[in-house]
């Protein structure tokens, strides 16, 4: 499994190009283009609206598995429903 970092270098090294390496001619930018393209990737993956929207999946998948006959799996399930709609509240 690729990890967030892998997958942001490949995406900015597609983006790039050959300009992956290049530094945009401004004294205040410090970052190459590669690198810049990179972090952006990385926080885009990272925000409260990606986190929001896994947890709304994640609810949803357990939604739908959920037991409604009130056995053990569907307790937990009930549970860790609860557990992330409260994350997404705080989000």
């Amino acid at each position: 499994m690729k990890t967030l970092e892998k997958e942001a270098e490949e995406y900015a090294r597609k983006v790039w190009g050959i300009y992956y390496d290049e530094q945009y001619p401004d004294a205040a930018i410090v970052k190459t283009n590669g690198e810049s393209t990179l972090d952006d990737f990385i926080a885009g993956a990272n925000s409260k609206y990606v986190q929001r929207e896994k947890i709304k999946a994640q609810i949803e998948i357990l939604s739908i598995i959920q037991q409604p006959n009130g056995d053990m799996l569907g307790n937990k399930i009930k549970l860790k429903i609860e557990e992330l709609e409260q994350q997404l509240k705080e989000l």
